[in-house]
């Protein structure tokens, strides 16, 4: 079984360099080797040090920190793909730094594994702190990232990249990225969602969430074991040729409606229905 571990965490700025140090430290002798690491507030108002620290808690495995202050840290064996870093907006004194989504693309070691991550950090104070200076500011710059966030899971989906979108979202009603995304993660304003891609990879929750406490700033490091499957090739492809055949099949009957070759038309419907049922199957197969 390809068997990892998904983990969000923010690693704060509340607290002295050596406490900050130690829990990066930590996070890395508990989570290393095997785990997708989405982390957020990496060297924002603070002493800088602390990529280099994830670099360090983390020996052999990708960091990807094209997000500057959104990192994601790879499993063993993965390989970075690509990376951006889209502006949303710029920064406001006293409510927030300029901010953007960051996204990468994964490899792993088998020709199946293609994951996106997009590690999330929207600004502060949107929809739960009435009266809070620049209130409408907020929320403005969080709509506006939260878009931001919806159009590049929409952009992966395109691609058939199943996506992992997962952070500090600053709202405890955080909506979720897709129509069809799975929230793994729940954790007050700390939110960690799958999006499967049709043609993508699965991804299979294997038990609870498991809570790392930091000691920074009320925020947790939540980690969930996941399994990663690839989707049957073979099962896509019939039931694309199913949904071909049924739509000719659909266009044969209301040419035979129209002529009155009622029997033909009833002869035609009965194979509809069958497709139908078989279409089922194959979506069952598939979960």
């Amino acid at each position: 079984m390809d068997t990892y571990r998904l983990a969000i965490a923010n690693i704060g700025r509340d607290k002295s360099t050596t406490f900050r140090r130690g829990a990066v430290m930590r996070l890395g002798k508990l989570l290393r080797g095997d785990t997708f690491l989405l982390l957020c507030e990496v060297d924002e108002g603070d002493s800088g040090d602390e990529l280099a620290w994830i670099q360090l808690a983390f020996p052999g495995q990708v960091v990807m920190n094209a997000g500057r202050r959104e990192v994601m840290v790879l499993p063993k064996g993965w390989k970075t793909s690509e990376e951006h870093w889209d502006f949303v907006h710029r920064g406001l004194k006293h409510v927030t730094p300029a901010r953007g989504v960051s996204v990468g693309v994964a490899q792993g070691p088998k020709s199946w594994q293609t994951l996106g991550l997009v590690s999330i950090h929207p600004v502060a104070g949107h929809d739960t702190n009435p009266g809070q200076i620049h209130e409408a500011k907020r929320d403005e710059f969080w709509n506006a990232y939260w878009r931001a966030v919806k159009v590049w899971v929409a952009k992966l989906l395109v691609r058939d990249i199943t996506t992992v979108v997962g952070g500090d979202s600053n709202d405890p009603d955080c909506p979720l990225p897709h129509n069809t995304a799975k929230r793994l993660v729940k954790a007050g304003i700390d939110v960690l969602d799958v999006v499967e891609a049709s043609g993508g990879v699965r991804v299979i929750q294997r038990g609870k969430p498991q809570r790392i406490e930091l000691g920074i700033d009320n925020h947790a490091c939540h980690v969930v074991e996941v399994e990663l499957r690839p989707r049957s090739l073979w099962i896509r492809t019939q039931g694309e040729h199913f949904n071909k055949a049924k739509g000719e099949l659909w266009a044969a009957r209301r040419q035979a409606v129209k002529a009155g070759a009622t029997k033909l038309a009833a002869d035609t419907l009965a194979i509809i229905e069958q497709i139908k049922r078989d279409v089922r199957w194959f979506k069952v197969r598939r979960k």
